[in-house]
């Protein structure tokens, strides 16, 4: 009777773990078509197609309170594999404090879900753009400095389970906001698929 007991008990933890691993950020399931999330009462607007369907929405089922805009990847063996959340802009926070406090709030409650990061850099000023009033302008200058966190495991990965990243990014002085992407392993296959596609494409082409 154990044993059954025990039996019944692995499975209702399997069928638990299954669909955890399922579950994607704002109210979304992994997986989901577009005509699914659509009936979720999201208004998807097509943006463009690269093998992989983009498209952008204001709202989704659970919204983030800072969001402006929400980018969806589907892929077409996948379907759902990734998810973009742009914040309003931050204006008039030429040091940056409020963009880091608000950083800081979103770093602290993806540890609390996620674990500690994976990897992170809080670093500014290594080119152009190093005085203190100028954090936006170095971190929308490639090679100045970056503001990230990754949770989850190493981004590009395709053995890895889902992946977010966490970044603060400038969009010129005083100006900027946050960016938060979730993505699975099965979004970078989809990718690398792609990749090797073009790749052979291009080699019959020669």
């Amino acid at each position: 009777m154990k044993i059954i007991k025990g039996i019944i008990v692995l499975c209702l933890l399997l069928i638990a773990s299954m669909g955890s691993a399922a579950t994607g950020p704002f109210g979304l399931d992994w997986g989901m078509t577009e005509n699914e999330v659509r009936n979720q009462g999201v208004d998807l607007t097509f943006t463009f197609d690269d093998g992989l369907k983009v498209f952008t929405t204001e709202s989704l089922p659970v919204n983030l309170s800072i969001a402006e805009m929400y980018a969806l990847k589907f892929s077409k063996q996948f379907h759902l594999q990734s998810v973009m959340m742009f914040s309003k802009s931050f204006e008039n926070d030429v040091y940056g404090t409020k963009g880091k406090e608000i950083y800081a709030d979103l770093r602290a409650k993806l540890k609390k879900k996620y674990g500690a990061p994976d990897d992170e850099i809080e670093r500014v000023g290594l080119e152009l753009w190093d005085e203190r009033d100028e954090f936006y302008q170095c971190l929308a200058y490639s090679g100045c400095g970056a503001w990230l966190s990754f949770f989850g495991g190493e981004p590009g990965n395709s053995n890895s389970g889902m992946v977010v990243g966490l970044q603060l990014k400038g969009e010129g002085r005083g100006i900027g906001y946050i960016k938060i992407t979730y993505e699975t392993g099965k979004h970078y296959k989809a990718v690398e698929a792609l990749e090797e596609q073009e790749s052979a494409t291009d080699a019959g082409a020669l």
